[in-house]
Parts: C-alpha cells; structure tokens; sequence
C-alpha cells in the first residue's frame, strides 16, 4: 500500500509539472502574439515577439499546444489588443504599452 501511495504521489507530481509546463508555454505564447501585435500596429521594433518565439521553442512548447488552442489563443489575443486600441485610440494605447515593450527588450 505504501509503494502505491508513493507511485500515485510521482505520478501526481509529473502530471502537475507537465500542466505547470503546459500553462507557462500558454502564457509565453499568449506575451508573444500581444507582442508581436504591439509591434504591427505601433511599430516597436525590439524584436520582443521573436526573443518569445524563441523561448516558446527551446523550451519544449512545441508538442505541448496543439493547433486549435494556438488558434484560440490568437483570437483571443487579437480580440481583446484590438478592443483596447480601439477604445484607448492607437496613440494611448502604444504609449501606455511602450514601457512594459521595453521592458521585455
């Protein structure tokens, strides 16, 4: 019984570092895509958008996020940067983004 007990809690543990994984490459892939957008439409050339690509693929994301939550993420993420432009206008709303931008550079 304890040999089981202890198998289980390995098992648990692999299972929530590979969620923990799954969510940071979700997080990664989500800095990128606001990134790269902030780059398209307010034309920040600090190559933030690439530096996340990077991240995303040498840190194993690539067979963790299928198609269709890549698709859902850039949605999302289209959706909701263009509401905010839209509603801030595109000069406040590149201006209250430069310095987080930076930040990332």
């Amino acid at each position: 019984m304890k040999k089981l007990l202890l198998a289980l809690a390995l098992i648990l543990s692999v299972t929530a570092q590979a969620d923990d994984k799954k969510s940071a490459c979700i997080n990664v892939l989500q800095v990128g895509m606001y990134n790269g957008l902030l780059e398209k439409i307010c034309g920040f050339n600090g190559g933030v958008k690439a530096k996340m690509q990077n991240i995303y693929a040498e840190g194993g994301c690539v067979p963790l996020i299928n198609g269709e939550i890549i698709d859902a993420v850039s949605s999302d993420v289209t959706n909701d940067t263009y509401s905010r432009k839209n509603a801030m206008g595109e000069k406040a709303f590149c201006a209250g983004n430069k310095q987080a931008y930076n930040a990332l550079k």
